[in-house]
């Protein structure tokens, strides 16, 4: 698989696809923005410099897609919904998506849970579906802080 990424542009505050990117002296150095993906921006080649790299963020396809047929990026809000088999109430998790260093795989925190779940069965993801991310929808999270206070 080759690995695909997106970028959240800061100033801008606007998210991108990638068509490609590079590296020198290990720092990026510069990201051509896909140009005929789903999310346009700018000219098709955006320099981006040493001094401003932090200026963007970069995350990475986690080779999953959700039950839409979403592809899940690292940074993504995910929902899981399903009746109780208990009580048949609506039950609705959410979660972020993140990078697990200790594992090497791509994983979901829970948000007002005390355990997430590994992404790298695409039986498990199918579960799911993108709601958002962290960077065009924060509320999303503090949405999920309330609920998980008030249970």
């Amino acid at each position: 698989m080759t690995p695909k990424f997106r970028v959240w542009l800061k100033k801008e505050g606007n998210m991108a696809a990638i068509g490609d990117m590079h590296f020198k002296d290990g720092e990026l150095y510069f990201i051509r923005l896909e140009q005929n993906g789903p999310i346009t921006y700018g000219t098709s080649w955006n320099h981006v410099p040493k001094h401003k790299s932090e200026d963007v963020v970069l995350m990475q396809s986690t080779g999953a897609k959700d039950k839409k047929g979403a592809e899940i990026f690292e940074g993504d809000i995910i929902e899981h919904r399903y009746n109780s088999p208990l009580s048949g109430e609506l039950v609705v998790h959410r979660f972020q998506v993140a990078w697990d260093e200790m594992y090497s795989r791509f994983c979901t925190i829970g948000i007002g849970l005390r355990h997430g779940v590994d992404l790298s069965s695409s039986a498990c993801s199918r579960h799911f579906e993108v709601i958002g991310n962290i960077h065009e929808n924060p509320e999303l999270l503090e949405e999920a802080e309330k609920c998980s206070h008030s249970s």
